[in-house]
């Protein structure tokens, strides 16, 4: 009787890897230059939320709720710009959250997940590699008006790519056992480096070296060994700076001389940002309504540029969103960082915290940058059921 359970629940685990597989292909394929459809990604996310809901998942954390009811009353209580789509851009942002985000938990729900975040990962190895090979055989479609990007479908997506596949890779080598295996995630940890310095951003830089340190901190739990650790890190970091390796801190070097001849090191984002602290004055407890702007245009293809996720969330949706979205990934951080088999999905979780005070993503579902950074959190949310993956 046990072994007829055991098969069946391994024949369960398999048909949910095998869908999550099918999601992973759509989603992963967007990250690069050769992306499905709109339609077909939005379709393949509602396919996901259906799976979420028909299998006997259940509501996550009323955070959750809470901010996309405020997403909604933001918009309801103001007169806002329609151009600026706010109605279908908050379906969306639902969607995502019901379908791959923290407002379904449940074994079945935390399975899909899981290995859906899998089999992510290693299409952003892929990516990194690939980019690597772009680079150095200078293949045309790898650079473009805003720098090199590699096989990634932006510039500025290709570093937070690095920077994920980085602590992946960080956490792969200090737990696996198999000395050629370990070999094999060095190199791709150096690709990955370098893969960060040519992308020259600064922000994800930022981003990895805090959630880095978040990472060694929840997992050793020790001043002496963090030290160690850090120490180490800060020797590779800086004799690869010193090394300069296939020259790849020209990019940096030339970003960083563009930004000291401007006489602003902010990069030009004070001017998306400056309109939102007012917009935020106008409303400071709703906002001026969700995924919509006062003072900046949006351009005829829909596309605006917020400056910054968190500030745009403040603006949009005043701080009552805030504070929901802030406590919602806080909570989903602190669920697993005291199991350090799961520190991995914590230090993501505050890489994308701190990157998206400089980009602007984080409510942005047509980037998939925004689709895993939230289902990185439904991963974390389930607290319940997490233990099964320490």
């Amino acid at each position: 009787m046990r072994l007829k359970y055991t098969n069946s629940l391994e024949n369960f685990n398999r048909d949910i890897k095998k869908f999550a597989f099918l999601i992973s292909i759509v989603i992963g394929l967007n990250f690069t230059q050769f992306a499905f459809d709109k339609i077909v990604y939005f379709a393949i996310i509602a396919l996901a939320a259906l799976y979420n809901i028909f299998k006997g998942n259940r509501l996550g954390p009323i955070l959750a709720f809470l901010f996309l009811l405020e997403c909604l009353v933001s918009i309801l209580i103001n007169t806002v710009d329609m151009a600026f789509q706010p109605y279908s851009r908050l379906a969306l942002l639902a969607l995502t959250f019901v379908a791959v985000g923290p407002m379904m938990i449940g074994k079945n729900a935390t399975n899909f997940k899981y290995f859906l975040l899998k089999f992510l990962f290693n299409w952003l190895i892929i990516i990194i590699v690939l980019s690597v090979i772009c680079y150095f055989f200078r293949i045309p479609l790898a650079f473009g008006r805003a720098g090199f990007k590699g096989v990634a479908s932006h510039a500025m997506d290709l570093a937070p790519i690095a920077s994920i596949v980085l602590l992946y890779t960080v956490d792969k080598i200090l737990r696996i056992e198999d000395k050629k295996e370990k070999c094999l995630f060095v190199m791709l940890l150096l690709l990955s480096v370098f893969i960060l310095f040519v992308s020259a951003s600064r922000g994800a830089l930022v981003g990895f070296v805090v959630a880095s340190l978040a990472y060694i901190f929840f997992r050793e739990r020790n001043v002496g060994r963090c030290i160690k650790y850090i120490l180490m890190l800060s020797v590779l970091g800086g004799g690869l700076v010193a090394l300069n390796p296939g020259g790849m801190m020209l990019n940096f070097e030339a970003k960083m001389e563009r930004v000291e001849n401007d006489g602003d090191i902010s990069g030009g984002r004070m001017n998306s940002l400056m309109p939102r602290f007012l917009e935020f004055e106008e409303s400071p407890v709703f906002g001026i309504g969700f995924s919509t702007m006062k003072y900046t245009r949006i351009s005829s293809d829909g596309y605006f540029e917020p400056g910054s996720g968190w500030v745009f969330i403040l603006s949009s949706t005043g701080l009552l969103g805030f504070l929901f979205a802030f406590f919602l990934n806080i909570t989903a951080i602190f669920n697993v960082w005291r199991n350090p088999n799961l520190v991995l999905y914590s230090s993501i979780a505050i890489f994308f915290m701190v990157h998206s005070c400089i980009e602007g993503y984080i409510l942005t579902v047509g980037n998939p940058l925004c689709v895993l950074l939230w289902l990185n959190i439904g991963f974390l949310a389930d607290k319940k059921n997490l233990y099964l993956y320490g």
